[in-house]
This record gives structure tokens, C-alpha cells and sequence, in this order.
């Protein structure tokens, strides 16, 4: 949802992946998850500060923590691909309680990744994640499968490629403590697409989607429900052995209905005990455009309204959100 190297040759792309093939033998097979809870759902959000200085991130975390009285069980972060991570960001929130989420944003082009020219700074982040020395969850590129991401992520072949491919560097740098979190647009499992685009079993440790409720504001959208939006995903995702994570989720207000965001809030506690293959789910607790929707803005913050914030702070409180009691 958020916000180039040219093409290679015909004969370039089939040399990267001849080269590249090693990357598909797993180096480590049937790695499970250390964060997910038994029984019931982690709850976290990535919360937009209102100053991008360490007080400010810190200061909308405890923020969103402070309104729901209660401690998020995960705090999610966004990292351009050339930055470095982890930083002070993933201690603190470790510190706190909490389990961190790392989304890494992709190259300009996953055939960089398989031509090995992005080696050096891949085997920097894992060493950075692996001297970090908790449990932590890695969501490289998600919605891969959007067309505004299409030119980075090239084909599903050369996507899967280039994720083997750090998985496997992260393995080799002995980063085990990743978890590595493989997140599609939910969508794409409507249409049938997303499934494409899996890495396979050996090579995650979560499956994953994004899912937004777009109307009214969107042109032409219908109001979905959380169900509606991600019942295909959770079809799919359920057939696999993984544990799932809703990765971004929201909705905004309906002006013509007042409180219909904050019911659309608690449908998600309702639906989440009825799937129990979600162990974590992550609310976008930000304003955004798209580039699909330039001169659009979203409102996803669960304090877009007095009912909307009371909604998600009585979710905040349901047993499927306490894991560990």
C-alpha cells in the first residue's frame, strides 16, 4: 500500500537464475515460529508520529498504549531498503514487552538481489538482526503482487529467487532468530494471483496479507468487511503450516453512518476467534495516500473518531488479544 535499473536480457535473466539456483535448496528446513502464541492473537499496530525524531516514534507508541490501557504485544517499523536496521527502535520496544516487525522495502529490482550485487548489504542486515538477538519478524517486500510494484518485483520466478536468496544469506550469517513474514495483498487471493508468488514452505515462517476497507472513500468501492476482505486469504494461508499475520489492516469512517468504522472494528475480534490460524494482527494506524489514488488521503487511525478509538480500545481487552494472559 505504500509508497531502475533497466531490464537484463533474455539471456541475462536465464543466467542470474541458473546461477541463482543454489538459493533453492532451504539451508535450514522446518524452522518454526518462537513468537507465535499458542492460543489467541498478538495485537500491534504501526502507529504514524507526529515528529519523526526518537521522541516522537516512542511518543505514538506509548500514545496509541496510553488510550487502550493496555501494552501492544507488537510494534511494527518500515525501513527503505538501503537503510540500516535494526536501530535503537527494536531494543526499546523489546525492552517494553513487545515483539517487533521489521517490513524491508524492496530494491528497485529484485534482479539486482539475484545477481548477488546487493550481497555486502544483506549480509549487513542480517548480522545487525542476528547480534539483535531476539525473536524478530522480517516482512520483506510485501504486496509484491501489486501492480504499482510490478517493475521492482519483475515476475513471480524472479521475486521467489530473490527471497530464497536472503533467506538463505540470513541463514548462512546465523540470523536464525528472523522470522521471515511473506505478505501478498489479501486481494491477490481473490483473483486467484497470490499463491503464485510463494516462496515455499522451507523458505517462511509466517504467511501474511494486507487488507483495507476502501469505501466511501475510495471511487467505486463497497463497504467489505474484515471477514470479506481476508476469507480467501485465511482459506489459503490455512492450508499451509504457518502461522498467520494480518500485516496492515483499516478502514475508514462513513460519514452518511456514524459508528459503521467502529463496528467494522469489532467484527475483527469476531472474526479473528473464529480463525484460529491468526496469530497476530497488525492495525495501519496512520493517514495515507496511494499511488492508485493520487489527491487521495486515507484516514486509518483508530482515533479517527471517539467511537472508532472506543472500539478498538474494547477489542484491546477481548481474551483472543491476551496470548499470555
Amino acid at each position: 500500500m505504500h509508497s531502475s535499473r533497466g531490464w537484463f536480457t533474455a539471456a541475462a535473466v536465464v543466467l542470474v537464475l541458473v546461477v541463482s539456483a543454489c538459493s533453492y535448496l532451504p539451508q535450514s528446513r522446518g524452522r518454526g515460529s518462537r513468537v507465535a502464541p499458542a492460543s489467541g492473537a498478538l495485537l500491534g499496530t504501526y502507529t504514524e508520529p507526529s515528529r519523526q525524531d526518537r521522541a516522537g516514534q516512542q511518543t505514538a507508541v506509548l500514545g496509541v498504549e496510553s488510550s487502550m490501557d493496555r501494552k501492544l504485544n507488537l510494534v511494527h517499523w518500515f525501513y527503505p531498503w538501503g537503510s540500516t536496521f535494526p536501530t535503537w527502535r527494536e531494543p526499546w520496544a523489546q525492552s517494553g514487552g513487545r515483539v517487533n516487525m521489521v517490513s524491508w522495502a524492496p530494491p528497485p529490482s529484485v534482479n539486482d538481489v539475484n545477481s548477488g550485487a546487493y550481497d555486502h548489504l544483506i549480509d549487513l542486515r542480517a548480522r545487525g538482526m542476528k547480534a539483535f538477538g531476539k525473536p524478530i519478524l522480517l516482512r520483506w517486500f510485501a504486496e509484491m503482487d501489486s501492480s504499482t510494484r510490478r517493475r521492482q518485483a519483475v515476475s513471480p520466478a524472479a521475486f521467489i529467487a530473490a527471497w530464497r536468496h536472503i533467506y538463505n544469506r540470513f541463514n548462512a550469517a546465523g540470523a536464525t532468530n528472523v522470522e521471515f513474514v511473506w505478505c501478498p495483498d489479501a486481494w491477490a487471493f481473490d483473483t486467484g494471483a497470490g499463491a503464485q508468488w510463494y516462496p515455499g514452505d522451507d523458505y517462511v515462517q509466517w504467511t501474511c496479507a494486507d487488507g483495507y476497507n476502501w469505501a466511501p472513500k475510495k471511487p467505486g468501492s463497497a463497504w467489505w468487511s474484515f471477514e470479506r476482505t481476508f476469507h480467501n486469504f485465511y482459506k489459503w494461508a490455512s492450508s499451509r503450516s504457518k502461522p498467520i499475520i494480518i500485516g496492515e489492516v483499516g478502514a475508514v469512517e462513513d460519514p452518511k453512518h456514524s459508528g459503521r468504522k467502529a463496528q467494522w472494528i469489532r467484527d475483527i475480534a469476531l472474526t479473528v476467534r473464529q480463525w484460529p490460524r491468526v496469530k497476530a494482527l497488525v492495525w495501519f494506524d496512520a493517514t495515507a495516500g496511494t499511488r492508485s489514488d493520487p489527491g487521495l488521503t486515507y484516514d486509518w487511525r483508530v482515533d479517527s473518531s471517539p467511537s472508532a478509538q472506543a472500539a478498538w480500545k474494547e477489542i484491546g481487552w477481548w481474551k483472543i488479544f491476551h496470548p499470555y494472559g
